[in-house]
């Protein structure tokens, strides 16, 4: 894996970062190695029963799962803005498809995994033929969501679901979801999109991280690159702006996770962003920087 030098005032957490995608790239191929890992799922499973905490919330979260999976598969054609039937149904199956990979980890069941993939192979058998959302309130519309952050929402969690059960994929399975569903969605919440990818904003940060995750699980080195530094050519104008008025190129021409570590933190570490927002925007780093 080449990682360039990448200057900037957090040059410690940089480094770190950028030490972490190369210790997953040189271990791609064990999964899970995303967030969970076979060491740590290892541990999780021997102390099963004498952790009342956790096995109190695996319960809970077991229970959930479970019934999602009696109710059967459902992914709607999206139409919906956020609070509609399909924005909520869609992201309900994200999170109930990450549950249901740790569940097959923790609990070595393959239904879990039987359903993840069989909602997947919904998602690819629709993906490529669906349009740009219908509703045009965005400046950078999703796919199945009414704006691209909450595309890449879909792929953050997913992608933890596809490191999960990867192993119990074929390799014609595999091949499957990430040639018609995996690189498609990382292209278009990216190169189709640059004016969202490319932004230095916690949306952005999403859509890297979920690019770069998708990237690291599939062991795709253009995809982790184009999530660490953005795309080279974007197209954008320096007077672009976005739904809130603000302009969309970096005036120092960065983007990417390692612009967006830098550029919305001051100094002492504060997020630019406000405090409100600063709940949801931390939720990407934590989730890199959990395995540092």
């Amino acid at each position: 894996m080449v990682i360039q030098y990448y200057e900037c005032d957090y040059l410690n957490l940089k480094t770190t970062v950028l030490i972490f995608f190369i210790s997953l790239a040189a271990v791609a191929q064990d999964h899970p190695n995303l967030i969970l890992t076979q060491s740590g799922v290892e541990q999780i499973r021997e102390n099963l029963g004498k952790v009342p905490f956790f096995d109190a919330y695996l319960a809970e979260v077991k229970a959930e799962v479970d019934a999602e999976m009696k109710t059967g598969i459902d992914v709607p054609t999206p139409k919906d803005m956020a609070g509609g039937y399909t924005h909520v149904r869609h992201k309900k199956n994200f999170l109930i498809l990450q549950k249901a990979g740790v569940l097959y980890q923790i609990l070595e069941d393959d239904a879990y995994a039987d359903y993840v993939k069989d909602v997947l192979m919904e998602y690819a058998r629709i993906y490529k033929s669906l349009p740009i959302h219908p509703q045009p309130r965005s400046y950078a519309r999703g796919k199945l969501f009414w704006q691209c952050l909450n595309d890449a929402n879909w792929l953050v969690y997913v992608s933890q679901a596809y490191d999960c059960i990867y192993n119990s994929l074929s390799r014609k399975e595999r091949k499957h979801l990430e040639n018609e569903l995996f690189r498609p969605f990382a292209d278009y919440i990216s190169v189709e999109n640059p004016q969202y990818f490319n932004r230095i904003h916690n949306h952005s940060t999403w859509g890297n991280a979920a690019v770069g995750m998708m990237g690291l699980v599939m062991d795709d080195e253009e995809l982790i690159q184009r999530a660490l530094y953005g795309l080279k050519q974007d197209g954008i104008s320096e007077n672009a702006k976005d739904n809130d008025g603000g302009f969309i190129k970096d005036k120092e021409g960065k983007a990417g996770f390692l612009a967006n570590i830098e550029a919305p933190f001051s100094p002492e570490g504060y997020y630019t962003e406000a405090p409100y927002y600063q709940r949801y925007a931390m939720y990407p780093y934590l989730l890199i920087c959990s395995r540092i």
